[in-house]
């Protein structure tokens, strides 16, 4: 049997009429396609750096999943996108994503950046 839970008991958006971080990263990856762009979305990436002998904390782990991806014609990333649905930034998150990953980072802050992100990813690739 299902359970209903009621609207007010679950977390609702502040200003419901603000993009969720779906519908931001959703807009980066159908422009970045349309554009052109091998584009990859919940992209997962085993981290080269691990050590099972280390304790696992954020640059330990045994993998990393980001938000899109931009594939070169060899299917190796070139770009990293990690998209938020508002403007808080991550200095300390994007400097992992790039140290796991070995490329460069972006980060989309909200809805206004990711319609822009092909003129970003463009000084990027």
């Amino acid at each position: 049997m299902v359970e209903y839970i009621p609207p007010e008991v679950y977390h609702m958006p502040r200003n419901r009429s603000a993009p969720t971080e779906f519908e931001v990263q959703a807009t980066a990856f159908h422009l970045l396609k349309e554009a052109g762009y091998r584009v990859r979305g919940e992209y997962r990436l085993m981290n080269p750096h691990h050590d099972p002998a280390r304790p696992t904390c954020a640059s330990n782990r045994k993998s990393a999943r980001f938000d899109l991806v931009i594939l070169n014609d060899d299917d190796e990333m070139v770009l990293v996108i990690e998209t938020k649905s508002n403007s808080r930034t991550y200095p300390k998150k994007m400097a992992l994503y790039q140290e796991i990953s070995g490329v460069p980072a972006l980060f989309v802050a909200n809805m206004t950046q990711a319609l822009m992100v092909v003129e970003k990813v463009r000084g990027k690739v």
